[in-house]
């Protein structure tokens, strides 16, 4: 019985969190709704999927406002110290898109700096794609990458192995 009654309070956040991320949704003007909804399997972690005439809108530049959503919604079902769930919202796929484009860009900007034997500095990035860009390269010979600047500024270098540390 105690089982069942785990999967009820599982069930009970699931719709409390799709209810919170409509209403946010409505309450901004959109016109979406939350499409699918997946728990993984450890019930750590619940992601959910948007849909809608409105999704563009929703992203916002470079998924600016899909990030903001993000962490609105994770701060109205945070559970408590100790407690660690984490929610992911996406809108129509974006951030599988996002992220294929990151690791594509990386890859071409890391052949660049290998080629011309030069740094290469990327566009100041949220953590979340500066991450992306980081794992996509992490096993790449030839260069590393480093987060440098702060706040707003804080982007990612790409560094060729040949590339002394005061060239840099």
């Amino acid at each position: 019985m105690e089982d069942d009654s785990a999967g009820n309070t599982k069930e009970t956040e699931r719709m409390g969190a799709v209810e919170i991320l409509e209403g946010i949704i409505e309450h901004m003007g959109f016109d979406a709704y939350v499409a699918e909804v997946k728990r993984s399997e450890d019930g750590q972690e619940l992601h959910l999927e948007v849909k809608g005439p409105d999704s563009g809108r929703l992203i916002g530049q470079k998924g600016q406002t899909l990030e903001a959503l993000q962490l609105l919604l994770s701060r109205m079902i945070e559970k408590g110290p100790g407690e660690n769930r984490r929610v992911f919202v996406d809108v129509e796929g974006y951030r599988q898109r996002r992220d294929s484009y990151l690791a594509s860009m990386a890859e071409r900007m890391a052949e660049e700096a290998v080629t011309l034997g030069c740094k290469v500095r990327l566009d100041p990035m949220d953590a979340r794609e500066r991450r992306v860009i980081h794992m996509t390269l992490s096993s790449r010979k030839g260069i590393a990458t480093v987060s440098e600047g702060e706040g707003m500024d804080r982007h990612v270098c790409i560094v060729p192995e040949n590339l002394s540390h005061s060239e840099s």
